[in-house]
């Protein structure tokens, strides 16, 4: 990591610092009873936000997105993948006929098919 030095033409190192308007320096406050601070950590961490996060994204927007869980990221991934292997597919298709690729065509739709049922689920 480079040192701070007296030289303004070296870099200091780290993160840019952000612009005024970026920062967040505004600090609310509101009172709330200890079963509705429960629910709404609840609500944060199911989301998977923090608790300001949440909070200012509900003030501001009136709805969160949850985050991906692990298993939605992985079902995506083997999405990807199919994705892949439904162009090498079409690619055959296009070489050999597709009377050649058919049956696989069909075995990768019903797979990607029932991904998407569960990420939706």
């Amino acid at each position: 990591m480079e040192q701070k030095s007296n030289n303004k033409n070296k870099a200091i190192g780290g993160r840019p610092p952000l612009d005024k308007m970026e920062k967040r320096t505004e600090i609310l406050s509101f009172k709330c009873t200890v079963l509705e601070r429960h629910i709404i950590n609840g609500k944060a961490m199911t989301a998977g936000v923090t608790l300001g996060e949440y909070i200012r994204n509900m003030a501001i927007n009136g709805n969160i997105t949850a985050r991906l869980t692990p298993e939605d990221v992985k079902l995506i991934r083997s999405l990807s993948g199919m994705a892949n292997n439904l162009n090498q597919l079409a690619k055959n298709a296009n070489t050999f006929g597709y009377a050649a690729v058919s049956e696989s065509v069909s075995e990768l739709a019903d797979e990607i098919d029932k991904i998407i049922k569960l990420i939706k689920a």
